[in-house]
């Protein structure tokens, strides 16, 4: 069997392979488009993303950052809700179209995320392996885009695709801005403007991205060593600074927004799930399971599969490059050839970044579901490293002949089949939002003119707007604000609700920690396990 010229077996089977997977996650996630209405509610989109969505039509009617069109919110991303106003603008009425277009923008968003992900991929790579740009594009393209984990955060309707993308702007960037220095070039104005920029519209992207100043201040530092120390110190400050700058003067307005109409600057989102933080054991263990799944790619382990609430597949990595001697004589061979490039510089700036939001989402912040979410980098570096070692294989002949013949192949094939599998989840209903059942029992059991209180709110209140209220702050300040002073029974009772809908978890919060005076009595509990309660006097 005759192979293109310079190519190895293994390189020319494996371009056949991923060029056939890729295909086929691309017409899975296409797919998506085309289900029934009834079927469309159905994930990758999750309850949070319709809190956006809702954002995002009161944006299109002209009434500004609001759930309900006549209170106004912070509780969201704004970058994303400006990009999805316009979908909503031309569907007005409408509140399932709308979510197609939503997520034609958020595959097209994946797609523009995989190209960048394979520029930034090659900037890691030794130049002999780069220069088979091809092959480079295509393994980590397919890597990012058959990629079920990552799917579930790129289509998930929140913002998570659109910022990746912007991080990886940046990153890309500053390779740039690292070469003029490591070129005895000392980086001017309109580079640190242009990153400034990049920066500063992450920041409307996610809140959280803004902390990359602090690594850009280090790396700059360390990556000015040849300088003396004043010199060192009054770059890495002075450039750090005109980023900083350049980032305040693109999200001013945000902040602004912020203060003026809620005296915080903040979002109530934030501070809302600071107040429902669980305990630190749970937060610990949540990153952990993270970091886990980060090792194999495309794993994010579900919950059945979990040892007393513990991910521990993400060990099977470190244990098989431990103990089975071809994986180790591999994985050895990809770091070396990686160092001898001088290339893992680049990867310094995002682990930094990593590393700090992964201290501060776990000991400073809280919310244990949300860690796979808040830490989505933590797995795009992981895919990253396996990339890198699956790439520095299949182009060396030597790995090929030896280990490489049946290790690359092998592991190449497992990771694609168990990705491509659980793409399936997506229209088996096995990946469904049950808030869904709460919808249907408002639809169903309530009229227009009865008020509903419920605290996971995102979906109900965007299908019903004229009769839901956010309870638990996330976007609702006023709500936020009288939990904060101990007087959530108080505000229910002046708000006069014919239902109170959630978990007991969040229901207590009324009928335990801040009881009303109106009596609530429970009638129903959802297939969701949801519990209704209705008001029995006036």
């Amino acid at each position: 069997m005759r192979h293109p010229e310079g190519s190895t077996a293994t390189e020319s089977i494996l371009r056949i392979v991923f060029g056939l997977a890729l295909a086929a996650a691309i017409l899975a996630q296409l797919g998506l488009l085309f289900r029934a209405d009834s079927r469309f509610l159905e994930r990758p989109q999750i309850e949070d993303s319709y809190y956006a969505f809702s954002v995002s039509r009161s944006i299109a009617e002209g009434r500004g950052f609001s759930i309900d069109g006549v209170h106004s919110t912070n509780g969201v991303q704004p970058l994303i809700c400006l990009l999805y106003a316009p979908i909503f603008a031309l569907f007005d009425g409408d509140p399932v179209t709308p979510l197609r277009g939503v997520l034609l923008l958020n595959l097209l968003t994946a797609l523009l995320g995989a190209y960048l992900f394979s520029r930034f991929v090659h900037r890691l790579l030794p130049e002999e392996i780069a220069l088979r740009s091809s092959t480079v594009t295509l393994i980590a393209v397919a890597g990012f885009l058959v990629n079920y984990s990552l799917a579930t955060h790129l289509l998930n309707g929140l913002e998570t695709g659109l910022t990746l993308s912007l991080l990886l702007m940046i990153f890309i960037r500053w390779g740039d801005f690292r070469s003029e220095l490591s070129a005895g070039e000392v980086p001017g104005l309109r580079s640190c403007v242009r990153i400034g920029l990049l920066l500063g519209i992450a920041g409307l992207s996610r809140i959280d991205t803004l902390i990359l100043g602090v690594p850009m201040a280090i790396d700059l530092y360390m990556m000015s060593r040849h300088m003396s120390s004043a010199r060192r110190l009054a770059l890495s400050v002075g450039r750090a600074g005109i980023i900083a700058i350049m980032a305040l003067l693109v999200t001013l307005p945000w902040w602004l927004y912020n203060l003026t109409e809620f005296g915080h600057v903040l979002p109530v989102s934030g501070q809302s799930q600071a107040d429902l933080a669980g305990s630190r054991i749970d937060v610990i263990q949540a990153t952990l399971n993270v970091v886990g799944d980060a090792m194999i790619p495309g794993l994010h382990t579900p919950a059945g599969w979990g040892l007393a609430g513990w991910a521990f597949f993400g060990l099977l990595i470190p244990i098989a490059l431990l103990l089975v001697p071809p994986l180790r004589r591999v994985a050895s061979s990809t770091l070396k050839k990686v160092q001898k490039a001088g290339s893992l510089h680049y990867y310094r700036l995002p682990l930094l970044y990593a590393g700090l939001l992964t201290v501060a989402y776990t000991f400073f912040f809280g919310a244990p579901h949300f860690q796979p979410r808040y830490l989505i980098l933590l797995q795009v570096l992981g895919l990253c490293a396996w990339v890198l070692y699956l790439v520095t294989s299949v182009v060396d002949r030597k790995q090929a002949r030896g280990a490489g013949r049946w290790v690359v192949p092998g592991v190449s094939l497992l990771y694609l089949a168990v990705n491509l599998f659980f793409f399936t989840r997506f229209y088996d209903g096995s990946y469904n939002n049950p808030l869904l059942q709460t919808i249907e029992w408002i639809g169903e059991r309530t009229t227009s003119g009865e008020k509903i209180g419920v605290f996971q709110s995102g979906t109900s209140e965007y299908f019903f707007p004229d009769r839901v209220t956010n309870l638990d702050g996330k976007v609702n300040p006023a709500a936020h604000r009288e939990f904060r002073r101990g007087r959530l029974g108080s505000y229910v009772d002046s708000l006069g609700f014919d239902y109170i809908i959630d978990w007991p978890l969040y229901t207590d919060r009324i009928f335990k920690a801040s009881p009303t005076t109106i009596e609530y009595v429970p009638i129903d509990t959802l297939a969701n396990h949801m519990i209704v309660w209705k008001r029995t006097t006036r």
